[in-house]
């Protein structure tokens, strides 16, 4: 081959597989700590959040009061996966998240809980 020849076949395959790739959707793979912070700044003594991923990624929180939603829950409560405060305990609850679980979250005093549903 010709060196012109093989210049061009390079370029054209480098072009290629930069706009292939260029293209791909990406699919993000995991929920916001912003978002999660959210929730966890409006969580008190008095309610309590439901947290799930939805399918493309986001957050899905749903509010409760904390003294009804025990009263009315015939559910065991589920294992405790997340306890604490601050960024460890958002990520805690990310990494959750991330792994397919749905969360309930609630407040005791300064402690956070995350516990599966």
């Amino acid at each position: 081959m010709k060196k012109s020849t093989l210049f061009t076949v390079t370029v054209a395959f480098i072009s290629f597989l930069l706009v292939t790739i260029s293209c791909q959707e990406e699919v993000p793979s995991e929920v916001p700590l912003a978002s999660i912070s959210k929730v966890i700044a409006k969580l008190n003594d008095a309610n309590v959040f439901e947290l799930d991923q939805n399918d493309n990624g986001s957050l899905s929180s749903k509010e409760f009061n904390g003294f009804e939603y025990g009263f009315s829950s015939k559910m065991a409560p589920g294992d405790i996966l997340c306890e604490g405060s601050g960024i460890s305990f958002a990520k805690c609850v990310q990494k959750q998240l991330d792994g397919g679980k749905k969360l309930l979250l609630y407040k005791s005093g300064n402690h956070y809980i995350a516990e599966e549903l």
